[in-house]
């Protein structure tokens, strides 16, 4: 053939492209253009050069050259839409890529890439159906059925994106980023240790695979393998310095291993990759929190509140925890928790819709509980004295646990008082749904809502007839599958049940449990031991620091600056916010050594140390909640100012419910009064405890029996409604 023939260089373009030989593809292409420079075929061959070699301004112009000469090129319009879309203009390259199918309704390669950029803009279903498109043309088209499994993974449909992901790796079985997809949705599925085999093909396939090391270190932190989740997420962002999702998935090991100095810059450079990501930006601002370091908040929450005025991009929103701690609007709370609960929803469909059952003369109602704090935890240091109480003859009762066993004492007895205990740690999702469905469980209560650790996507799947959500969260999940919310009047008025997507149940007195025989230490204890002085007015607050805000310290230290005789003990839990704390308490004007910080103890010694102090003061967009029933059991009255929502009124919950409403102010300048008012007038306070003594045992809040009895007639009524072939529906428990 002889060198002149413009086809010739064409052809050898296109084969040195296919070998990974860009440059001399780029000048065979520039070759066959000198002796024909009306060939689009030619400059379509340059483009598609100059695309791969990352020259994109210049592979535009060729493709564009090209479709000049051939407005029918198929391949010319494939090739201007990839860099379309490389080049940001991700409405144009589908444009781009619909023309290209037009003329060539069987390019496989062309639905793939329509897919990549559908799914890019969020169009998931288009994408599904483009991918499906390619594997029509092509069905041996690994990658394909990868980015599909993927597609179905975000889309929700779980069980078929498995399919399609083993379909890839049973193909092209070196192909790592099908195992990760792979991976991914066996981490979906919550499936950790079989993910974790995924993740690690993956990355024997592939060592630079970032996206495999930083979702191996999630699993691994899923197992409780904390220093190698560290390691995993390390290597993901040597690998991906500029991947925030990196950045936020290490910090999120970080925190679990207590190195929160580290977690917080991890997040800062999330942050700083993905300014408009509202949900790294609340995961900075709760670490800030945790630690007390308030320098950068104001920043922060300006930038949250505009980025959540807008439309945030699903996967990108804050998450209910973090929401319900810095922002006291129930509206707003309720759209967070929705936006959360449709990411689990539109992923989890209800499995287990069995027919209505009927009701059987003297059969018992099972209720299942559903938690991963079954250990040394606030929720069983609550719900200890209910298990205890369960009338056994009227209700079956189930403990469906998928935390850890922390070797306590608390474990054991939660087991003891269970008609069933079962550890579903190691069961994925729809395992632990179908044990659930198998027990024949009617009402599942889930003990955690947004808290730590949660496991909703058991609850999505609909294991019982009937689900509520009770004690571990204090708002709304704004969640489809939960059918019933446990609350009290005084956490949240009726007039504002329309903040809730649940129907509300109001319990009498206060919503929260408390266990009327947790013990209290019997030894001696001074305060000379813990660092107090012996003379002085103890205020304290026990709340976790990320409950502590600039605003209520501020507080907290004209209070001290009123009252010279008064010291402020705290809980900080780490040496960063005790640091951060003496120093705002320099910046305003208060000595440090007035902050005394307190060790963690064992619950009985801790009590017993608590009475030690002479009045409670409680925090203020999320109050004390177990901490307000510690203080008030270990008999120390607690100032508390009631606020918007639910997470801050319920110290006011319990405070009416032990007859002492004269604690609870509705503004700030009436909680610094009263505080100050009390902190100086020891006969009152002397008062206040003898009033709480008496209380304590003939007062609502504390009678555990009673509670319980209230409890069993909500599920009772709630089970009536439900075979009555009612739906869902609000009421208030009578005694």
């Amino acid at each position: 053939m002889p060198p002149q023939d413009p086809a010739h260089w064409r052809e050898l373009g296109v084969q040195l492209r296919l070998q990974g030989r860009l440059n001399e593809a780029i000048d065979a292409c520039r070759r066959a253009l000198e002796y024909a420079p009306g060939d689009a075929k030619a400059w379509n061959g340059l483009a598609h050069a100059l695309r791969f070699r990352g020259q994109l301004a210049e592979a535009r112009e060729a493709a564009e050259r090209a479709l000049q000469l051939r407005p029918d090129l198929a391949a010319a319009w494939f090739n201007l839409g990839a860099v379309l879309v490389a080049q940001g203009e991700a409405a144009r390259g589908i444009e781009a890529y619909r023309k290209a199918l037009g003329l060539k309704p069987d390019f496989a390669e062309a639905w793939s890439n329509l897919g990549g950029a559908l799914g890019a803009q969020g169009e998931r279903a288009e994408e599904v159906d483009a991918y499906r498109r390619a594997l029509e043309v092509n069905p041996r088209l690994a990658p394909v059925w990868s980015n599909l499994g993927d597609a179905l993974r975000e889309a929700g449909d779980l069980g078929q994106a498995i399919s399609a992901c083993q379909r890839a790796v049973e193909l092209e079985p070196g192909f790592a980023a099908a195992w990760s997809n792979l991976a991914n949705v066996r981490l979906s599925l919550g499936e950790s240790a079989a993910a974790t085999e995924a993740f690690r093909r993956a990355i024997e396939l592939d060592p630079r695979l970032a996206s495999a090391w930083s979702n191996l270190g999630i699993a691994l932190l899923g197992q409780g393998v904390i220093e190698e989740a560290i390691a995993a997420q390390a290597r993901a962002t040597g690998l991906a310095p500029d991947s925030a999702i990196c950045w936020r998935n290490l910090a999120q090991v970080l925190v679990k291993s207590h190195k929160l100095d580290e977690a917080v810059g991890a997040l800062r450079r999330a942050v700083e990759l993905a300014p408009g990501h509202a949900g790294m930006r609340a995961a900075l601002v709760y670490e800030l929190l945790g630690i007390c370091d308030w320098k950068e908040l104001a920043g922060h929450l300006s930038r949250l509140e505009a980025a959540e005025a807008d439309a945030v991009p699903r996967g990108q929103e804050e998450g209910p925890l973090a929401n319900v701690t810095r922002c006291d609007e129930p509206a707003r709370n309720l759209v967070i928790a929705q936006r959360a609960a449709q990411n689990i929803s539109m992923r989890y469909r209800p499995q287990f819709a069995a027919e209505r059952r009927t009701a059987v003369a003297g059969e018992r109602i099972t209720v299942g509980y559903l938690s991963s704090d079954i250990h040394n935890h606030a929720t069983v240091h609550l719900m200890r004295g209910v298990f205890q109480r369960h009338d056994h003859e009227r209700f079956h009762i189930h403990t469906y646990s998928y935390g850890p066993d922390d070797g306590s004492n608390y474990r054991p007895e939660i087991r003891a008082a269970s008609d069933v205990f079962r550890d579903i740690r190691a069961l994925s999702h729809r395992a632990a749904a179908e044990q659930i469905a198998a027990d024949g469980v009617d009402i599942l209560v889930d003990l955690k809502g947004w808290t730590e650790g949660i496991r909703f996507e058991i609850c999505a799947l609909r294991p019982a007839p009937l689900q509520m959500t009770y004690l571990g969260f204090p708002g709304t999940c704004g969640a489809d599958f939960i059918d019933y919310a446990i609350l009290d009047a005084v956490v949240v008025p009726p007039g504002e049940a329309r903040y809730y997507s649940e129907q509300l149940i109001y319990l009498p007195h206060c919503y929260q449990a408390n266990d009327d025989r947790q013990p209290v230490a019997s030894e001696v204890c001074r305060r000379g031991d813990h660092g107090l002085p012996e003379e002085a007015m103890v205020l304290c607050s026990f709340n976790r620091s990320y409950k502590l805000d600039p605003v209520m310290f501020a507080a907290w230290m004209r209070i001290l600056r009123r009252v010279p005789q008064a010291v402020l003990w705290l809980f900080a839990g780490d040496h960063w916010a005790e640091d951060n704390l003496r120093h705002a308490a320099h910046a305003h004007g208060v000595a440090p050594e007035r902050l005394v910080f307190a060790v963690g103890l064992p619950k009985p010694q801790h009590l017993r140390r608590l009475q030690l102090a002479d009045v409670a003061l409680d925090t203020r967009i999320y109050n004390g909640h177990t901490t307000t029933s510690d203080a008030l059991w270990a008999g120390v009255p607690v100032v508390t100012l009631m606020g918007r929502h639910f997470a801050s009124r319920v110290s006011a919950s319990c405070l009416e419910a032990i007859g002492m409403p004269e604690l609870v102010t509705r503004t700030l300048a009436e909680y610094e009064e009263l505080a100050v008012a009390l902190a100086t007038e020891r006969t009152r306070v002397a008062e206040l405890k003898s009033k709480l003594a008496r209380n304590r045992r003939r007062e609502p809040l504390f009678d555990t029996r009673r509670f319980t009895r209230n409890l069993e007639r909500a599920y009772q009524q709630a089970w009536e409604i439900y075979l009555g072939g009612k739906p869902a529906q609000a009421f208030k428990v009578l005694e």
